[in-house]
C-alpha cells in the first residue's frame, strides 16, 4: 500500500503541475478501482528504489508469454536526470 499510495499521489503531482487533467483528475472512482485491481492481482505494482526513496513505479500486466506490459507509469522528479523508468523497465 505505501508504494501504491506513492504512485497515485506522484502520478496526480505531475500532471497537475502540467495542468493536464487525467481520468484519475476527473474520476477520483477510479483510483479505487485500480487499487482493488492491484490488490487482488489483475494488475501489477512494479517499484524501483534508489537508495531507501522510490524512483518510479509501474502499473501492468502480465500477459501468458511471460511479458509485462506497462499500462501507467510515473517517476520521482529528483531522479529525473537519471531516466529511472528506463533502468527499471531494463530489470523487468
Amino acid at each position: 500500500p505505501k508504494v501504491m499510495d506513492w504512485f497515485f499521489e506522484n502520478y496526480l503531482t505531475y500532471w497537475t503541475k502540467k495542468r493536464v487533467k487525467t481520468k484519475f483528475h476527473t474520476n477520483p472512482e477510479l483510483i479505487l478501482f485500480y487499487r482493488e485491481c492491484l490488490l487482488h492481482g489483475h494488475l501489477k505494482l512494479s517499484a524501483y528504489f534508489i537508495g531507501n526513496e522510490l524512483a518510479c513505479a509501474f502499473i501492468g500486466y502480465d500477459v501468458p508469454d511471460n511479458t509485462y506490459i506497462l499500462h501507467l507509469t510515473t517517476f520521482n522528479q529528483k531522479f529525473a536526470d537519471y531516466s529511472p523508468g528506463i533502468i527499471h523497465n531494463d530489470m523487468l
